[in-house]
């Protein structure tokens, strides 16, 4: 297996699921001789997804500031 890092472990295929659009999905049994190697793939995976929750509540606190003294209603009619 292949990553995008470079990174590369040997596997072994144990499963093989075909869903119903046409997809297949694969499990695999890894060797823990490449512990480091998943360790790394996996803390990038755990920082892309903090980084993208840190994102979202950084947008929410700024519409919270941003919105704070506004109320939300609708116009009948404008003169």
């Amino acid at each position: 297996m292949e990553f995008g890092d470079n990174s590369k472990v040997k596997a072994r295929l144990v499963r093989t699921v075909f869903r119903d659009d046409g997809s297949e999905l694969f499990g695999c049994a890894i060797s823990k001789v490449y512990k480091y190697e998943l360790a790394k793939i996996i803390s990038l995976d755990d920082a892309i997804a903090n980084s993208k929750r840190n994102e979202a509540a950084q947008a929410r606190e700024k519409a919270k500031n941003t919105d704070a003294g506004w109320n939300e209603s609708s116009i009948k009619r404008w003169h």
